[in-house]
């Protein structure tokens, strides 16, 4: 046809330009989007459309449309974006901006935009699509359905899967009724909402609408098309997690068939039919026939899609976890480590085009084989297996934390004018990289992935390489990538060890063993290579223990006497310290400064206060402990970095002013609400006393020892300059202006942190829960993904707090929160000191730690942080502060000597006048980061 226009019109004609155009399209959708002659034929478009009808006509739009899905499509996505951008604003200016034209640019920029991890500027596209669909074409359109599912999908990924699920119910509805109940996009839509309901797990919910889409595929494609193999998967998938193995072995089998015939047998569909089938196999415990069909699934992946690619680690750990059920140990390991070894490094590619929630997200699901590297630890006497598991143990920490912390030095190193367009090369290569990694192989043309992928992963390292030719932040991060055991050990001095606690599936020999979480701990100490390992047990043992002990740590003092209460916390810290601490107490023998890393619900024990038999506590007898986020914190912490000058230390808001009057006025205001966190008539508690009281109507009551504390602070310094904001003074503005560039920050007021169990965090949660997320075998433990980043519910009530709901956007409101903390530039900051009720609690993460304001001061580069577990009064908080500065300032203590120090203090004067020593009073301020 496009011969035969050319012939009768002239081949720079407007014909022969349009004719271009349906055969780019018909390319595209007939897999020939990366063939170059697709490209040249889309170039040849939009020059003769812009020749003859000017630069700003709607059919020029069209044209760059599909010249920039063809640079999608190929994964150039820096080429794609002004190409859409320029097509949307010729149809806006063109059609006006409710046209369904714009609709449809709006949409593919959009797609883009999710496609390279911006989901946050995809979103507002999406919805302006679907809005003018539905003014223009009607509620009840196909093309309105389109909308709500790409809507849907957004959703989805970003964990908002009570947002997700009426969208795509509604579209569904709508191609039912419009295009009838067995059309091909009747099946999409079920599906999609199928496997929805699978996520969330709505197994019984999803089994009829798979059934369904199957009948519909099978129907209008025929019972060979590709699509009815994906629809046999994912019923065959669902039957096995719900314990139908009969019923789900002749649909993964069949769809292995189909996938083998249609598309041949070395396609990556037909590894991943392989694989599933394999699965189901190990699960029933043939592992004679399981392994050939992991091993060529294997093959398959490596061949198609590269040795590193994240669909090579998922079938690795498969084999690991096959190899290990039948004692193949070695084998298993070398595996397992190898895997790892990729989804770390496919982790940080996805994560640099990630916010902080998605790649948390990213992280609990990523492939992972240090479930099985950790459950082979004690089973294999091979010398250096200890070292490789916990080296690679090493790499895979924090790693969100790294990621997050590396973006913010970024942005402060971004204003060089040498760095900053290597920067933005690097981030663009990376995108790119990601994108392909994320979206895989075209299903008809996989050939043409591998040689995309290669190009686009060497175009990163060549980006990287020059980036860090120039800058010294992005070599030091690259250099701290690469620490481990060695580099740990080295820097361990006479005398210390190192212990790592790893939370983690463990799988056992043998068939029809599940993976159990559960815990274990190794022990590095200063002069030796060698690790000794202590099996913790399962998680759900030692988790009831921590829930129990941190009950009678915190709240426990206050019911009862104070004999029963102190009695009733050595019984749960006993139980606590036989099943976390003694298990370590052989391999520490010598030692007189133990780091630890913690992990899981670890992270919120003080071990210092866990009772020891002759009714002393640790803390007096045994090794000087200090906390640590990941192993290389003890080498990197101790790197040239810049340095604050001065005390800011803010005590004593004024909670009751009115937020625009917090800077003009001193005085207290006139018209509190009623408290809802009043302090009893002998104490006042920095924080909320309910753990369940809705934060929108929570009253912060006035704490008089924190303006005491702030002075005696100030009095204490002796290092130059002090800066002390109190009352009206103490307000978010004044902190987020002077806090910058001092070396100590001392806060000292109300904490929160909105618990799981509240209203107001459950909420949070409803609006984003993720199901248990089903992975293969030997990965991670199922997480809950949250459509709300976990930053937001921690923070700070500063002057104006209890006005908050008063004040305009553009004023203070008086809550700083820790994802406003984490904003700031601390990198100068060499304390942190959170003198406030559980500023060191918040959302545990599983290898990622706290998320809360521990986790703000970290990623806005404070280096050590000194926080509360635990609800901590009023004046027995403003003396332990007190002997912490006497310590360091006056005695020259090293953090971790302080620390000790302070609670010495306290519980030695407890213990001469009489009174409880119950760890509430002096144990609640741990310290994490520079032990120094």
């Amino acid at each position: 046809m496009l011969a035969e226009v050319e012939r009768a019109n002239g081949n720079e004609s407007l014909q022969a330009a349009l004719v271009l155009n349906r055969v780019v399209d018909a390319r595209m959708y007939g897999g020939k989007a990366g063939d170059p002659a697709s490209a040249k034929l889309a170039r040849r478009a939009v020059g003769i459309t812009e020749k003859i009808l000017g630069l700003d006509h709607p059919v020029v739009a069209t044209s760059l449309n599909n010249l920039a899905l063809l640079f999608k499509d190929t994964g150039d996505y820096a080429g794609a974006r002004p190409l859409l951008e320029r097509a949307l604003a010729i149809r806006e200016k063109a059609l006006g901006p409710n046209h369904p034209y714009v609709a449809s640019s709006l949409n593919n920029l959009a797609l883009l935009f999710k496609d390279t991890g911006d989901y946050a500027g995809a979103r507002p596209l999406l919805e302006r699509a679907l809005a003018i669909r539905e003014k223009a074409l009607g509620p009840n359109h196909p093309y309105v359905a389109s909308s709500l599912n790409n809507l849907a999908l957004l959703f989805k990924d970003t964990g908002d899967y009570a947002g997700a699920r009426p969208l795509y119910e509604r579209a569904l509805a709508i191609w039912e009724k419009a295009l009838g109940p067995d059309h091909a996009d009747v099946a999409i839509g079920l599906n999609n909402l199928a496997m929805l309901l699978r996520q969330t797990g709505d197994s019984a919910g999803a089994r009829p609408l798979l059934e369904r889409a199957l009948a519909i595929n099978e129907k209008a494609l025929g019972p060979n098309h590709p699509n009815v193999a994906s629809s046999l998967n994912n019923l065959g998938l669902l039957l096995e997690e719900t314990g139908d193995s009969a019923g789900a072995r002749p649909l993964l089998e069949r769809a292995l068939a189909i996938h083998e015939k249609a598309l041949g047998p070395n396609h990556p569909n037909v590894a991943s039919s392989l694989n599933n089938l394999g699965g189901l196999l190990e699960d029933t415990g043939d592992y004679a026939g399981a392994r050939p069909l992991c091993e060529r699934a294997l093959a398959i992946f490596e061949k198609a899609l590269g040795p590193s690619h994240p669909d090579v680690a998922m079938s690795l750990i498969d084999l690991a976890v096959l190899l290990l059920r039948q004692d193949e140990g070695k084998a298993a390991l070398n595996y397992a480590l190898r895997a790892e070894s990729i989804g770390r490094e496919h982790f940080r590619a996805i994560a640099g085009v990630l916010p902080e929630r998605q790649a948390l997200g990213f992280a609990a699901i990523r492939s992972t084989g240090m479930n099985v590297a950790l459950s082979l630890v004690g089973r294999l006497p091979v010398s250096g297996t200890k070292s490789r598991v916990f080296e690679a143990l090493m790499h895979s920490r924090a790693l969100v934390l790294d990621e997050m912390a590396a973006r913010h030095r970024s942005l402060r190193a971004s204003s060089d004018p040498k760095v900053e367009p290597l920067m933005a090369e690097y981030r663009s290569a990376s995108a790119r990289y990601a994108t392909l990694l994320v979206r895989g192989p075209d299903p008809i043309r996989p050939e043409g992935y591998r040689p995309q992928l290669d190009q686009a992963h060497q175009e990163m390292e060549r980006a990287e390489r020059q980036l860090a030719e120039k800058s010294a932040a992005f070599r030091r991060q690259q250099r701290e990538r690469g620490i481990g055991l060695a580099e740990v050990a080295t820097t361990l001095s006479r005398g210390a060890a190192m212990v790592g606690i790893a939370l983690f599936m463990h799988f056992e020999v043998g068939k029809g063993a599940k993976p159990v979480p559960s815990y274990l701990a190794y022990v590095l100490r200063a002069g030796t290579d060698s690790i000794a390992v202590a099996q913790l047990g399962p998680a759900r043992g030692l988790d009831s223990l921590i829930t129990r002990w941190r009950e009678e740590a915190g709240a426990g003092a206050l019911r009862g006497p104070p004999g029963l209460s102190e009695r009733a916390y050595r019984q749960a810290g006993e139980a606590l310290r036989q099943k976390l601490w003694d298990p370590l107490t052989p391999c520490l023998k010598g030692i007189d400064r133990v780091f630890v890393v913690p992990d899981g619900a670890v992270n919120l024990v003080n071990l210092a206060t866990l009772p020891q038999e002759d009714g002393s506590y640790l803390v007096e007898k045994g090794p000087l402990i200090h906390y640590l986020s990941a192993e290389r914190d003890l080498v990197t912490l101790g790197s040239l970095r810049e340095e604050g000058k001065g005390l800011l230390a803010l005590g004593g808001p004024e909670f009751d002013k009115r937020p625009s009057a917090v800077l003009a006025s001193s005085g207290p205001g006139s018209d509190a609400p009623t408290q809802m966190a009043a302090a009893s008539a002998s104490s006042s508690y920095r924080g909320p006393r309910s753990g369940c009281a809705e934060f929108g109507t929570l009253h912060f009551g006035p704490l008089p020892g924190t303006l005491r504390e702030v002075e005696e602070i100030g009095a204490l310094w002796n290092a130059g300059q002090a800066l002390q904001l109190t009352g009206a003074q103490a307000s978010e503005r004044a902190f987020k202006q002077n806090a910058p560039g001092h070396a100590v920050l001392h806060l000292a007021t109300h904490g929160f942190f909105i618990a799981g169990q509240c209203h107001s965090a459950l909420e949070e949660r409803e609006r984003g829960v993720g199901a248990l997320v089903m992975e293969s075998p030997g990965g991670p433990a199922p997480a809950v993904a949250t459509g709300e980043n976990p930053l937001v519910l921690s923070g700070l009530a500063l002057a104006g707090a209890n006005r908050r709901a008063e004040a305009r956007p553009e004023d203070d409101d008086g809550i700083l929160t820790a994802e406003e903390i984490a904003a700031l530039d601390l990198s100068g900051v060499d304390w942190a000191v959170l003198s406030a009720c559980e500023t060191g609690v918040g959302d545990v993460r599983a290898g990622e730690g706290v998320f809360g304001l521990r986790r703000a001061f970290q990623v806005a580069g404070a280096r050590t942080l000194i926080m509360s577990l635990w609800s901590v009064e009023d004046e027995a908080a403003r003396r332990w502060m007190r002997a912490l500065y006497e310590g360091r300032f006056q005695r020259r203590l090293s953090t971790a000597e302080a620390v000790r120090e302070a609670s010495l203090t306290l519980l030695r004067e407890r213990r001469a006048q009489g009174l409880s020593t119950h760890p509430f009073y002096w144990g609640a301020f741990v310290a994490a980061g520079d032990w120094r």
